[in-house]
């Protein structure tokens, strides 16, 4: 066999240092992103009654905070813990909370990565009005 010329065998060692470089990456890091740099962050929390008890059954709506466009929506039902779970991307929202028998509930939150615990204390409904000329 015969031995391979000089520029061959500068050709080898530069792939060769590329490929160590490459592997030396992916034990050390993700790649381009910084690991402080997570954009998603987890949102938790629990929906209670104006007396501090949990609410089984609610809706979640998570609003951009000029409230056009829905960037999650989440019916929790028979969860007697009141505990909901979802992530979003890092940003400034408003979260809409609504359970029969409550008043609804709006609220600004910031979703800073990596966690923001949210409680929602919803409001009592206000009686409903007797339709016009009813006895």
């Amino acid at each position: 066999m015969d031995e391979p010329k000089y520029s061959q065998r500068v050709l080898i060692w530069i792939l060769g240092a590329a490929a160590v470089v490459a592997l030396a990456g992916l034990f050390l890091g993700r790649g381009d992103l910084p690991a402080d740099e997570d954009s998603t962050c987890e949102v938790t929390g629990i929906v209670a009654a104006p007396n501090g008890t949990p609410i089984a059954s609610f809706e979640l709506a998570v609003l951009s905070p000029d409230r056009k466009t829905t960037i999650r929506r989440e019916t929790v039902r028979r969860r007697e813990s009141g505990s909901f779970a979802f992530s979003v991307p890092k940003g400034e929202y408003t979260i809409v909370c609504r359970a029969q028998g409550y008043a609804v509930h709006e609220a600004p939150f910031t979703a800073a990565p990596p966690h923001v615990r949210l409680r929602i204390q919803l409001g009592s409904d206000p009686p409903a009005q007797p339709a016009h000329g009813a006895k």
